[in-house]
């Protein structure tokens, strides 16, 4: 039954903050008999249950048993030595071992923690000898590293590797560092599969059907308080598409000037996360999975020292990926804000402006054949400023590739860079014309003026004249775009820059157009 062991007060404990402050496991053999119920107060006995008899002719019905368990042996604390001294470290207590009439099912609960977990408990009820199902309340849950108590306990279906379904009521966990509380955790189909020669299972053996959380909240002091609605987990385990949601993500970290972040819901489906898990954990990189995956997050904001700086109305990212790994992949942000924090404020007020809310939009393809990747459309647009847009296409490309790795063997095809101005040119020249005391026209000739220095000669007048028509107003958008004669080691680019414009023309096949 330990090939589960901690898994449920993993689950609640041990999973986030809390496992950062997990100490080693004690061996079996260290780990003390257990209680199971609260010591009355100093000087009174436990209560002696009494069942009266049946009236005379009727058969007794039968009554779930519950258990009382014998009390502990009472501690008293050390009485501090004269003169302050500080008394020796006193023995561990020494708790009282189990009823001997407490049922199996009860018995096999324990089995569910951790060697080291000492759980008592108020009162114990085997609602159904058949399908296992017991209920505790009152429970209390020891570790070295914390405590975590529960309210009520219901557990249904114990098998050697998990359980068919627990319900857990109001707990709540105390560490040295972190509080933390839950309205309720229910878990369906829990199971755990341990490696030949593993000394505890790791996340990724871990499979559910199902497991919910509700009002969580997680007080790490200064650190931050963070507090979750609802949080739900469908299908997880090695090659299964988990499906994860959450509702009321919310954060706050009171020592460093009230930051605090919100998230209205999440959703996220089609990834195999506890392969991912341990892909990571072994120190490699994720890989690509076959399928669909899904991401939508709306209604996130952040705010420093009280007041809203930042938003997100809404995150999407999809993807398609064959077995080849050959697929298609789209990333939307829509109403991204930033016009809270002051800098930014300061600027677009410069330039006239009340707001700034933009949306992007990434667009990509890959054919594993040839390691081709496509970059359509990465579009950055913002209502009354102006829309860029970036194009991109290579081939040799490895996904999962770091940069040294993509500038060695990647090479580029070609590129593109676009912008069409919606207001925001003749704002920044006024802008600027102002701060420097001169006439807007006087402003573009020197700037137009910068571009001829830069690409002289009758050569690039295929270059000049498209950014001249561009600062004079005479064009609303303007692209550049590179096609070399022959595909372009991206390493190249950076190792041997071209001497100028002209050199750059020719080497990269470099193009500008003004419409």
């Amino acid at each position: 039954m330990r090939k589960i062991g901690g898994l449920m007060f993993g689950l609640v404990v041990l999973a986030g903050p809390v496992q950062a402050q997990k100490p080693d496991v004690l061996p079996p053999t260290a780990v003390p008999a257990l209680p199971t119920t609260k010591p009355p107060p100093l000087g009174v006995l436990p209560p002696v249950v009494q069942t009266p008899p049946p009236p005379p002719g009727r058969a007794t019905p039968p009554t779930p048993p519950i258990v009382q368990v014998p009390t502990p042996p009472i501690v008293q604390a050390p009485t501090p030595a004269p003169g302050g001294a500080t008394p020796a470290p006193q023995p561990p207590i020494v708790l009282a071992p189990p009823p001997p009439d407490e049922p199996p099912a009860i018995r096999r609960l324990r089995t569910l923690f951790p060697p080291d977990a000492q759980m008592t408990y108020r009162t114990a009820t085997v609602v159904d000898e058949a399908s296992q199902r017991v209920r505790l309340e009152g429970v209390t849950v020891r570790r070295p590293d914390g405590t975590v108590t529960f309210d009520e306990v219901m557990v249904e279906g114990q098998t050697e590797d998990g359980v068919r379904e627990a319900d857990l009521r109001s707990i709540n966990v105390s560490t040295n560092a972190v509080q933390v509380s839950i309205a309720r955790l229910r878990i369906i189909g829990l199971g755990v599969r341990r490696p030949a020669g593993a000394t505890r299972p790791q996340p990724e053996d871990v499979a559910l059907d199902r497991m919910s959380i509700e009002g969580l909240r997680v007080d790490s002091g200064n650190d931050g308080v963070f507090t979750l609605g609802d949080l739900s987990i469908e299908d997880l385990g090695r090659g299964r598409r988990t499906r994860v949601r959450l509702e009321g993500l919310a954060g706050e970290r009171i020592g460093a000037g009230g930051n605090a972040f919100g998230l209205a819901s999440a959703a996220l489906s089609g990834v195999d996360i506890a392969t991912v898990i341990q892909q990571m954990r072994g120190g490699g990189q994720p890989q690509p999975q076959t399928g669909r995956l899904e991401l939508v997050a709306q209604g996130f904001t952040f705010s420093e020292g009280g007041r809203a700086s930042g938003s997100v109305d809404s995150l999407r990212v999809h993807s398609d990926t064959d077995p080849t790994q050959s697929g298609t992949g789209q990333v939307a942000v829509r109403g991204l804000r930033f016009d809270g924090i002051p800098q930014v404020a300061t600027i677009i007020r410069q330039l006239g402006y009340q707001s700034l809310a933009a949306d992007i939009t990434l667009d990509a393809t890959f054919q594993a054949t040839g390691g081709m990747l496509g970059v359509p459309a990465f579009v950055v647009s913002v209502p009354e400023y102006g829309r860029l847009t970036f194009s991109a296409e290579l081939d040799r490309f490895v996904p999962g590739s770091g940069a040294a790795d993509i500038m060695t063997n990647a090479r580029l095809i070609g590129l593109a860079l676009r912008y069409r101005d919606e207001g925001l040119l003749a704002r920044a020249i006024r802008a600027q014309a102002l701060e420097q005391r001169i006439t807007e026209a006087q402003l573009r000739e020197q700037l137009i003026g910068m571009a001829r220095g830069a690409a002289s000669g009758p050569a690039l007048a295929t270059l000049r004249d498209p950014v001249e028509r561009f600062l004079r107003g005479q064009a609303t958008e303007l692209e550049f775009s590179v096609r070399p004669p022959q595909p372009l080691l991206m390493g190249a680019m950076s190792s041997a820059p071209p001497r100028d414009a002209g050199d750059a023309q020719r080497r990269f096949g470099l193009t500008a157009t003004a419409r």
